[in-house]
């Protein structure tokens, strides 16, 4: 749980490994405690099993949910409202990994608003696993009263699991779908499923060999896990091509030797008080961390880094302690019997379900479900300039929030066809951060070779063209190498991809206009894509650009100069910081003041 804790709060790279360790020892624990019923009684009660797992699991994540449904409506931005709902009713019905992997969502990818239910899909893998497994093993058990069939079809899950994880990263299936899906995860559980039918079925007269073995092996295994969750990301194609695996039988390696009797090194090192301590909240740990971390951040907090963190884990742990002795074990230990914990547990999946639906009620439109499916126009009264502005989320966003409102006092007209994640080198090569982790596919499209198709899908000739690219500058794989937006083979490429919008926008004999942005200088993008050179990228790419642009008779309107005075104050921390509060974007207010300066300036630049 510390690893997970410190990966998000950006302290661990590799730290979101520390989940497989949950689904390892959560098929170890489910497993045994299958086959102890089953020994001891002579059958299992399946009912009675999952009523056991209702009461443990559902009052913290109902409670979990109805906070967040507050969350929603009194914090969230409006434009998260049904986006958040949503994931709600993902996270109450358990399928909230298939619910990310539908809606288009990536894991950890939203650079703007993240979900405070973002971490609810690795519960969702668990109880699908705690409704289907028992249900393989009463039938095992019935065909063959031996935990050795246990043993095989723990096996087969991981062979199973192993073969689509690697098989659909060679076959070139999303990682975030394969690092989401059910079938792709299913490996780490079932080791530990594994783990529990050997030790079940191992005889009384125990051979001391396989405890001496462990001992030696299993620290190893552990030190392995711990390179893996200080240098692993979370987009290395190692991972998806057999590391997952590994991690999971290492930490299956891990817990073997645990629980071997009399322990070992490894056991006594586990089993210190505060890590126990930890052990015992650790459920709810998990899951009131990350809605504190996304209602603490930066912003509200006026901290970052190892401050930050702290702030966080302590107000995590302490939740959490409060959850697992206010909440969680007076129910666990209550003497309601099935049918009222059945009754009961409906009652708070519906409440909370009410209380999700109502904190959307008059949700404005989801801009990041909807953007990218046309143009929308905004027309003002008489006969007005007619403004198409094309470019990236920057763009988009500017015009929906901004432009498109205060369009009738501007005196123009609006047909805002930027798309969300269009770049000028999008769908034309690859796209890495500064870490090295490839760009999400969705961040990284193009719109410049479908620019024709926008341009004739307009119900009026535009009287000008805005060209505004305002987002993060990418490396690009060019020519079979990585390349910096500085380096030649970048410059170039990108260069001729600008010009040849230019020229799409403005044929006809249509002015255009191109925007010069701020660069992107956020502490955020900074820390987490390794992007601390907002201003040097941004400046590379302009220098290349700007000579090409009189002789394609394009105006400029320089956004940079009106808002920043400096390279440094557009970060985060500087003048900017009230203009775009995600370091990225400008939205509401911020989007609505600026596009009273901005219209003037365009019709000024043309007229000009």
């Amino acid at each position: 749980m510390a690893a997970v804790l410190l990966f998000h709060g950006d302290r661990l790279r590799g730290g979101f490994l520390g989940v497989d360790l949950f689904f390892v020892l959560s098929g170890y624990l489910i497993t045994a405690l299958l086959l102890v019923e089953d020994r001891d009684r002579g059958r299992v009660d399946l009912g009675q099993f999952w009523l056991r797992r209702a009461r443990r699991l559902l009052p913290a994540a109902c409670a979990l949910v109805v906070v967040v449904a507050a969350f929603n409506r009194f914090v969230a931005d409006p434009g998260q409202w049904t986006a958040i709902r949503g994931d709600g009713l993902a996270t109450l019905g358990y399928v909230a990994n298939w619910h990310t992997i539908f809606a288009g969502g990536a894991y950890g990818a939203d650079l703007v608003a993240r979900s405070p239910l973002e971490h609810t899909w690795s519960l969702a893998i668990e109880e699908q696993f705690y409704l289907v497994w028992p249900l393989v093993v009463v039938g095992l058990l019935a065909l063959r009263r031996s935990p050795r069939t246990i043993v095989l079809a723990a096996g087969a899950v991981v062979a199973t699991s192993t073969i689509a994880l690697v098989g659909g990263s060679l076959a070139g299936i999303s990682q975030n779908t394969l690092y989401l899906g059910t079938h792709t995860r299913m490996a780490s559980i079932g080791f530990g499923a594994l783990v529990a039918a050997w030790e079940a079925g191992r005889t009384e007269h125990r051979s001391p060999r396989l405890g001496r073995t462990l001992e030696v092996v299993a620290p190893t295994a552990f030190l392995l896990l711990l390179v893996a969750w200080c240098t692993v990301g979370l987009h290395d194609q190692l991972l998806y091509r057999g590391g997952l695996t590994a991690c999971g039988l290492a930490a299956a390696v891990v817990i073997w030797s645990v629980v071997q009797p009399g322990g070992g090194p490894l056991d006594r090192v586990l089993s210190v008080r505060p890590l126990r301590a930890l052990g015992l909240i650790s459920y709810g740990l998990y899951l009131w961390h990350w809605p504190l971390f996304v209602l603490l951040d930066e912003d509200r907090t006026g901290l970052h880094g190892w401050v930050l963190f702290t702030v966080r884990a302590v107000a995590s742990l302490t939740v959490a302690w409060v959850s697992y002795h206010l909440l969680e074990q007076p129910i666990r230990r209550s003497s309601w019997g099935g049918a009222k914990v059945a009754r009961r547990s409906v009652v708070a999946i519906g409440l909370a379900a009410v209380a999700l639906v109502a904190s959307a009620v008059g949700a404005p439109p989801n801009v990041f479900a909807s953007a990218g499916s046309g143009p929308t126009f905004t027309r003002a009264a008489g006969q007005a300039p007619v403004l198409a502005l094309y470019g990236d989320s920057v763009a988009y966003l500017l015009g929906l929030e901004g432009l498109a409102p205060r369009a009738d006092a501007l005196h123009v007209s609006v047909v805002d066809a930027a798309r969300l994640g269009c770049e000028p080198l999008g769908g034309v090569t690859a796209a890495r951060d500064g870490l090295g982790e490839p760009v999400w596919d969705k961040a990284w499209i193009d719109c410049i070779d479908t620019l024709p198709t926008y341009r004739s899908g307009l119900s009026q000739r535009p009287d000008v063209a805005v060209i505004f690219f305002g987002g993060v500058q990418w490396d690009a794989r060019i020519a079979g190498s990585w390349r910096h937006p500085c380096d030649a083979a970048y410059r170039d490429l990108y260069r001729s991809r600008m010009v040849l919008a230019i020229r799409r926008a403005g044929a006809g004999g249509i002015p255009v206009v191109v925007v010069k942005g701020p660069p992107v200088i956020s502490d955020r993008i900074s820390r987490l894509k390794g992007m601390d050179d907002g201003a040097r990228r941004n400046g590379c790419l302009w220098q290349s650009l700007a000579p090409e642009l009189p002789q394609l008779g394009a105006r400029v309107v320089d956004l940079d100069a009106h808002l920043c005075s400096s390279e440094t104050s557009c970060d985060a921390t500087g003048a900017d910081a009230s203009n775009r509060a995600d370091g990225i974007h400008f939205r509401g207010a911020a989007a609505r003041d600026l596009a009273t300066w901005l219209v003037p300036e365009i019709l000024r630049v043309v007229r000009r």
